[in-house]
Formats: structure tokens, sequence, C-alpha cells
């Protein structure tokens, strides 16, 4: 399956290297990403590690006055310094259209596909899996300072070995973007998705990797429904200085979840906390400074209810405290990004500095952590 993806994307990127009247281009670029995290498992372990990724992104252009063609492949590596075995490669590859409409080209359409893949080592195998997205959007003006956006996306997950929680996702969207003369832009935008496992079987019970020894598969339906509704105000104060803030509610239409309870090691994976799971409110506030010498900082906060569906709480001996997991999430983040403008070979050059402090307080004591997380991270265009 994959070799035949790989084959077809080549064909594809032959017949439009040869075939395509517009101009074309080539975009190379890497990047070298090194943390530090003191709970990597987000878990009451309090497991330290520093994990290293390399990665690799290329691009292929073909554009005119009015479209543009993207062929695109993104690789990384993920190696975990103390847990080894949670190292893992991804790969991404995919294909995107643009056409821009109107007498100002003032509007686009946008489509494409992507594939994604992941591998993991022999311990961790349970979760390597196959995806494919293909999404279109639209955007067109509705007046002077407002901005219409529409769009759907279709995604097949599908898990190698955990194939009862492979699923299909309809995703659609309407967005609405207004400018003010304030220099306050307003962004409003509703979504609702429904995810249907295409592979579920009654419920089992299995034994997978390390934590609680209860690894129970829940299943309450093949299918589970979600709205999100988001509110975006962002506000110029200076002329180098913004702020931001964003809204989220989303909700359970059905009141039904499937997931995978456990205590395995890497409790923030889709598997095991599924976005479709829980539903709450979260908020964040973000200030953004550019600075002297091609400098920028941002500063962010955001705190969420997690409520989770059919997922009760437990303590560190097993036992139910809880109908229901809650989870209150705090955190902090800080960026610093210097960019470098370099002749020659290596162009685009930045390095970024990054620390997140994570603040989970949960009702189910396996879950209940903090984390301190340093980064750097070094990226480059080549020509």
């Amino acid at each position: 399956m994959k070799s035949t993806i790989y084959i077809s994307i080549g064909v594809v990127f032959l017949i439009l290297l040869f075939i395509h009247p517009a101009s074309a281009q080539f975009q190379l670029s890497t990047s070298i990403h090194t943390s530090y995290d003191d709970n990597i498992s987000n878990n009451y372990l309090n497991i330290e590690d520093k994990v290293a990724q390399l990665s690799l992104s290329s691009a292929y252009d073909f554009s005119s006055e009015s479209s543009n063609t993207q062929l695109f492949y993104m690789g990384s590596f993920n190696y975990f310094q103390k847990a080894i075995d949670r190292t893992f490669y991804a790969h991404s590859a995919g294909l995107v259209y643009t056409k821009l409409f109107g007498e100002d080209l003032e509007s686009a359409l946008n489509m494409g596909g992507t594939y994604n893949t992941r591998s993991n080592r022999s311990s961790y195998t349970l979760i390597n899996y196959n995806q494919y997205t293909a999404y279109i959007n639209a955007k067109q003006y509705l007046g002077e300072r407002v901005v219409g956006k529409l769009g759907y996306r279709l995604k097949y997950l599908g898990y190698e070995e955990l194939q009862e929680l492979s699923n299909l996702e309809n995703y659609g969207f309407a967005q609405v973007t207004t400018f003010l003369p304030s220099k306050t832009t307003l962004i409003f935008e509703t979504g609702l998705g429904i995810k249907t496992y295409t592979n579920a079987p009654p419920e089992t019970l299995s034994t997978i990797g390390s934590g609680r020894p209860r690894q129970t598969l829940n299943e309450t339906s093949p299918s589970v429904m979600q709205f999100i509704g988001t509110t975006r105000v962002a506000q110029s104060i200076f002329e180098n200085t913004g702020l931001s803030f964003a809204m989220q509610y989303q909700k359970n239409l059905q009141e039904e979840t499937r997931y995978l309870s456990s205590g395995y090691m890497i409790s923030d994976d889709e598997i095991f906390d599924d976005n479709y799971g829980y539903e709450g409110t979260s908020f964040e506030l973000t200030l953004t400074q550019i600075l002297p010498w091609s400098m920028m900082s941002s500063l962010s906060a955001s705190y969420g209810n997690k409520n989770y569906v059919n997922r009760p709480a437990y303590d560190l001996n097993d036992n139910i405290i809880s109908n229901q997991r809650v989870d209150k999430l705090f955190v902090t983040s800080f960026m610093l990004e210097k960019t470098f403008s370099i002749s020659g070979f290596i162009n685009n050059f930045s390095i970024s500095l990054l620390y997140d402090y994570i603040d989970n307080n949960s009702n189910d004591l396996f879950y209940k952590h903090k984390n301190n997380v340093g980064a750097i991270n070094f990226e480059f265009g080549l020509n």
C-alpha cells in the first residue's frame, strides 16, 4: 500500500512537470528540534526525557498568475534519549491546488490530498497508522471588510494493529472574518465533525504497554458527533505589538464516545486522548511583539475544561472515585525567535527558543500532572 502511494505521487509529479505551462520552483528546508520534558508521558509518573527531532521538507510549486499547484513531502525522525523504544518516524506527502478568482483575484478555491504515516519501534507498534485526507475550502469577500470561508475535510485514519479504532471523519466548517478600522480582527467559526468507526467489534479486553493493569476498549456507539464553536479577536496595540484572544467550545452531541482507557505511557496520543472523547470550553490569550534585529517574541496563557464523556475517574489503586473524568488544563508558553539573512547555499535561517509550563489538574489521579518543557529549534531553507 505504501509503495503504491509513493508511486502514484511520483506519477502525478512527472505529469505536472512535463505538461504544466506555469513556471516551477523547488523548495527545500530542514529543521533540528531538541527539547527537554520533565514529564514526557503527561501523567503522575513524572518521567523525564530529552527528544531530538530531525525533519526535512520539500515542495515543488507550479505557479501562474491565478493558480498554484504544489507537490510536497515532509519527513521526520524523532529520537527519545531515555525511552528509546518511543523513537519513531513520520512521513507526509500530498498535492495542493489553489485557484484565485475575481477581478482583483480576491477569491480563492483550495483543495488537496495528503497521505501520512507513522512507524514506531516494536514496543509501540500499536500506534502505527496510515492516514488519508482530502479537503476543499473556498474563500470569498462578502463585503469590503468581511471575508467568508467554507470548508470540508474527509479523513481516514487506519491503525495497523488496533483496527477496531480505525475511523472515517467527515468535518465541515464555516468561518467569517471581519477587519475593523480600529485594526481589530474578529473571527467566528463553527464546525461539525462526525467520526465513524469502520471496524467496530464488541467490547474487548486487552493488555498493552505499561501503566494501569486495566486496558479496556470502551464502545457505546460506532460513531460520534461533535460541534465546535470558536471566536478569535486580534488587536494591534502598537506598531509592533499585537494581542489576541480566543475562546472555543466543543460539545459531544450524542454524549457517546469510543476510546482506549489505560495508563499507557503516551497519554496525549489520539488513541488515548481523542478530542471527540471530551467536551468543554477553553480560552487563550497571546501577546506578540516584533523586536529589533529580526526578532519576534510571544507569550501566551490558556485554560480549558475537558469533561470526558462516559469515562470514569480512578485513583492510583484503580478504584473509581467519580463517574466522570474532568481535567482543568492550564498552559503558559513563551517563544523567542531570531531570523538571519544568509546568502548562498543556506537561506531563511532561524533559531527559536521555546518554553511551556503545563498544569493538568485532573480528578483521575493517574493524569494529574505538571510539565516543564524547554526546547530549541534550528530551521533553514536550502537553495
